[in-house]
């Protein structure tokens, strides 16, 4: 099985390096190679692209497309889409660090009517400050949600900081989808194909380490499930409309994580619940206001392109 994978990146300068170097140095399964890393610089203007250029002059197998502008993730997700080679295509953010093994894990997921798959997701935030806790305590909650609609059989959603689609499952996304992951997973499982979760794939970032920081992103991602949710008529199996439509299956995944905490934290969960709610207020007046152009183009979270040097 051929590999591409794909990179969008907009003035990743601290981090596209150590990711090139990490996949290079993957190692991958006999029956898998790896022929190409695509990445889609846009409109960077930190040097991003000269990083590119070196690790393409050392290994021809790094393929590097430069936009002349930012256009939105969704354009450059295209941009490989129509690119790639491979039998599959693995999308990284920029900003991720995959664990070693964990792309041959992936891509060893997909055979027959397996059309996409997703890696865990582990942030490297700090322990202390209530902000760290925020984040890390909401991609727990995702991880669990994704294993739980896994074992149900009814995946239909990808997270956008390592996952892999079969070529030509999917050819290409709307310019204007904010979370273009989500509407990969749901656009894959309306063709027929079925989407897992694979824990043992694991890829490490760092989530927001400041509330405002947390906010605006939390802003963007539900401002994005409520487009999904009117373009192609229902919403992405996330935990928070899960409370909508199985409650029980809802409150169960939350009581779960919950019980695993410490009780020092049970007030700092409330704060999740309480800066939710904030985001998704917030997402609702962008929503009212047809505030596209502001999650298309969204400003930069600082606190989330820290160096990574997680192996």
């Amino acid at each position: 099985m051929k590999v591409s994978v794909g990179i969008c990146a907009y003035n990743e300068v601290g981090n596209v390096g150590n990711l090139l170097d990490n996949l290079l140095n993957q190692s991958f399964f006999q029956s898998q190679e790896l022929l190409e890393i695509i990445v889609v610089c846009s409109g960077c203007t930190d040097g991003t692209d000269d990083i590119v250029r070196r690790f393409r002059e050392k290994d021809p197998r790094v393929k590097l497309v430069s936009q002349s502008s930012r256009q939105g993730k969704s354009r450059a997700q295209n941009i490989i889409f129509r690119v790639a080679k491979g039998d599959v295509i693995v999308f990284l953010s920029a900003d991720t660090y995959p664990a070693k093994g964990s792309i041959a894990t992936l891509v060893g997921s997909i055979s027959g009517k397996v059309g996409g798959a997703d890696s865990k997701v582990l942030l490297l935030n700090e322990p202390h400050g209530l902000a760290n806790f925020v984040s890390r305590f909401t991609w727990e909650l995702h991880n669990h949600t994704m294993m739980h609609e896994n074992e149900r059989g009814q995946l239909a959603h990808l997270a956008g900081d390592m996952f892999v689609v079969k070529k030509g499952v999917i050819n290409e996304i709307p310019p204007h989808v904010i979370n273009d992951d989500a509407y990969i997973g749901m656009a894959i499982r309306s063709k027929g194909y079925k989407i897992v979760y694979v824990p043992q794939s694991v890829c490490y970032i760092f989530g927001p380490s400041t509330i405002l920081d947390y906010l605006n992103q939390r802003r963007r991602v539900l401002f994005g499930h409520r487009q999904l949710t009117q373009v192609l008529g229902k919403p992405p199996t996330v935990l928070k409309t899960l409370l909508f439509h199985r409650p029980y299956d809802a409150l169960r995944i939350f009581l779960q994580e919950v019980r695993t905490s410490k009780p020092m934290d049970l007030v700092r969960i409330l704060g999740v619940v309480i800066l939710e709610g904030i985001a998704s207020l917030l997402a609702f007046w962008d929503s009212r206001k047809n505030r596209l152009e502001r999650h298309i183009l969204w400003d930069r979270i600082n606190s989330t392109k820290m160096l990574v040097k997680k192996s």
